[in-house]
């Protein structure tokens, strides 16, 4: 499981290489290619939904097929915080977990550069209902607002 500290709801984690800093597994699917993506993350993110200044749900193009998502715009400072990572390992990645789950991994440079830009970080997020649609609207409301708790992730076994 996440965190020392009380997850936000969408929350940024620095990947770890191996266990020599207190770390925890990750698993998803790539909603891409199909694969697994594993690693291992910090336990406490780097980045929270505080340092988030726009986050919705978006349509977009990937490939050529459309695809729905989780856009998140970054406050200007929070690149301090990446490029302190960048400087000490410079072919650093982040994980974005959304609701307390894995679901991306980013380059940490490549973040850098949306937050200079002011653009976007897009995680693509697999709606197929109105309902689902609806239910992360939601979701993002609660999380922006401050008033997403982690304790029904924390109660369970696993996230």
């Amino acid at each position: 499981m996440f965190a020392q500290v009380p997850l936000s709801g969408y929350d940024v984690f620095e990947v770890v290489k191996d266990a020599s800093v207190p770390s925890t597994a990750f698993n998803f699917k790539s909603y891409i290619t199909g694969e697994s993506i594993r690693g291992l993350s910090a336990l406490s993110p780097l980045i929270t939904a505080k340092e988030v200044t726009q986050l919705k749900l978006e349509g977009r193009e990937i490939g050529s097929a459309p695809c729905m998502g989780v856009a998140a715009k970054f406050h200007p400072d929070t690149k301090a915080k990446l490029l302190s990572l960048v400087a000490k390992n410079p072919t650093a990645e982040v994980m974005i977990a959304i609701d307390g789950v894995p679901k991306a991994t980013y380059k940490a440079d490549e973040f850098i550069e949306l937050v200079e830009q002011g653009t976007s970080l897009f995680v693509i997020y697999q709606l197929k209902t109105k309902e689902e649609f609806e239910k992360t609207e939601t979701l993002l409301k609660t999380i922006k607002s401050g008033q997403w708790t982690d304790k029904a992730k924390h109660s369970k076994s696993q996230l």
